[in-house]
């Protein structure tokens, strides 16, 4: 029998908590724990429901590069196009999203970022001001 959802969604949390420790301990000295915790827990929401990700490794990943690269990274039209797709697993998709092809992208998902981001749906147009 598996643990009730709340639990797994917890224990979820605490993995990723712990990767950014290792990855970027800087974001563990900026923010607050629960504050921490709630934009995980915000960013695992948008992953799942609006781009149907589910593996753990690229659960991780989708809410690591919202530190790495931009909050908004993922609200890029051709980033979210890639991450919309029904046609491709987890894996394909940032494969996808990690090839040459991709790099002016990124580098323009770099300036999506910021407050306003963090609490953005998935597919929100965010403006300055």
């Amino acid at each position: 029998m598996g643990l009730p959802v709340a639990a797994q969604q917890d224990r979820l949390i605490a993995d990723i908590e712990a990767h950014l420790a290792s990855e970027q301990p800087l974001v563990l000295r900026a923010y607050p724990r629960g504050h921490l915790c709630s934009l995980i827990d915000h960013s695992l929401h948008i992953a799942r429901s609006r781009f149907g990700l589910s593996d753990l490794g690229h659960l991780k990943l989708f809410v690591d590069l919202r530190w790495r690269i931009s909050s908004g990274y993922f609200t890029h039209p051709d980033i979210a196009a890639v991450l919309s797709s029904k046609s491709m697993t987890d894996r394909q998709k940032f494969d996808r999203l990690a090839t040459p092809a991709f790099d002016d992208i990124w580098d323009a998902a770099e300036a999506l970022d910021g407050s306003a981001y963090w609490l953005a749906e998935a597919g929100t147009q965010v403006t300055d001001g």
